[in-house]
């Protein structure tokens, strides 16, 4: 059937073709784009630790107030789980935490639901490394390591974590993460404390198979390197890039300040990440081995410092929780309560700095926002490979009603000719930057 070639446009029939070819390849790009090169970080890193006894619009204000006040838009969720082993039941709406703390999936989904309007990110923590005290049946005995005791009771099994481990577990743990409708899950680490490199660890191996399984759900995954335990550069390779393993490095550092200079000479320079180094609970730091440098500075004078320097080096630094609390230590239900002099004080000192991100956040749709489009460009392709294969029908129908359909136009229109038809698709800059603080 003849087609008039006039400059870059096709006639109708030719459209049609093009169309059936492009269409539906936009459906499987817009399907998959929602988890594909996201910025690694939005902009300051916080905590949740109370998931039980607040309402949920005392939830919902927490999250508020993080983001208003300090800038948090990526929340971790602390110990929020039932269990080492496995997730909790879906039939179940609330639990209690290897610690002894409630849980309520309610709580859980109002945070959720107000971080994703303040176009933040919400992980979901999980021990990549664990599993419940004895229990065979989520492991085998030669995958131990040792148990973790605390407090003189053991809290888990501490397994030697490789690519195997994730076949086995990546799964369960991202099926409930996505029901929640978490962003992704942060894969705590116990470092290589109970000497798992020696035993077949392989970390990077962990993360490289998890990673598949979790986008499938539509997730994202960070990890927590303490004191630089598997580490591999191949893991991130700098800020939206598509074939990162890693949303971003969590670098939780105790040897200082060798693992502190790492951070920040080596990884922090392929485009941030965060910086996790407890401030204490005192100026004298009594048993904190890791502040030993840091004798007769106060915490928040401490983490203010840490913090500076953490936005100066396009990465932020694990500060704040539940509202207006700082980090002592490892276990975050310990963060102090900030009076208004302690906020007024970190927000002088530390958004004067640095700036950490010059962007307007935007909201991280992981599900549903896409699908519509998705819908449409599927049926609107279906369409028009059946108006392009039974063409000749499509132009004698337009005939039938007066319509140019299949017609042949003027070979005299622009000097074009009319001729037959062959046969036969961020790096965060700052606005300066500083030495050693």
């Amino acid at each position: 059937m003849p087609t008039l070639r006039y400059g870059r446009q096709l006639a109708p029939c030719r459209l049609f073709a093009l169309a059936a070819v492009v269409l539906p390849t936009r459906c499987w790009e817009s399907a998959s784009a929602k988890v594909s090169a996201p910025e690694p970080l939005l902009g300051e890193y916080g905590f949740l630790t109370q998931f039980t006894d607040i309402s949920e619009a005392v939830a919902r204000m927490r999250v508020r107030r993080m983001w208003e006040v300090f800038r948090v838009l990526v929340f971790q969720f602390y110990d929020a789980f039932e269990g080492y082993s496995r997730p909790p039941q879906p039939v179940f709406e609330s639990w209690v935490s290897s610690f002894g703390r409630r849980v309520d999936r309610g709580i859980l989904r109002a945070y959720i639901d107000e971080i994703r309007k303040i176009g933040g990110r919400s992980w979901f923590y999980v021990q990549a490394m664990a599993t419940d005290p004895n229990d065979t049946a989520a492991h085998s005995v030669k995958s131990i390591a040792g148990q973790h005791y605390v407090d003189g009771q053991p809290l888990l099994d501490v397994v030697v974590t490789n690519a195997a481990w994730a076949d086995r577990i990546a799964g369960t743990w991202a099926e409930f993460a996505a029901s929640m409708g978490f962003s992704g899950i942060h894969w705590d680490t116990l470092g290589d404390r109970y000497h798992v490199s020696r035993q077949g660890a392989d970390l990077p191996g962990f993360l490289r198979h998890s990673n598949p399984v979790l986008r499938r759900h539509g997730l994202l995954q960070t990890c927590n390197f303490v004191d630089g335990y598997g580490w591999d550069r191949s893991l991130f390779g700098g800020p939206s890039i598509v074939g990162n393993v890693i949303a971003f490095p969590y670098w939780e550092a105790w040897s200082l300040p060798a693992q502190e200079d790492v951070f920040f000479k080596e990884v922090a320079p392929q485009g941030g990440g965060v910086f996790a180094c407890y401030p204490g609970k005192s100026p004298s730091h009594a048993g904190e081995d890791w502040n030993k440098n840091a004798k007769g500075i106060w915490p928040i004078d401490l983490l203010i410092l840490r913090w500076q320097k953490s936005r100066c080096h396009a990465s932020a630094y694990l500060a704040i929780g539940d509202g207006s609390r700082h980090i002592q230590d490892e276990y975050f239900p310990n963060a102090a309560l900030m009076n208004e002099k302690d906020v007024t004080k970190v927000r002088n000192q530390v958004f004067r700095a640095c700036t950490f991100h010059n962007k307007t956040p935007k909201p991280y749709h992981q599900n549903s926002s896409s699908w519509p489009w998705v819908l449409f460009s599927c049926l609107v392709g279906i369409l028009s490979f059946v108006a392009g294969r039974y063409s000749h029908y499509v132009g004698r129908l337009g005939s039938l009603y007066g319509l140019p359909f299949g017609k042949q136009m003027s070979a005299t229109t622009n000097g074009r000719q009319i001729i037959d038809d062959d046969p036969a698709r961020k790096a965060h800059l700052l606005s300066r930057k500083s030495g050693g603080l």
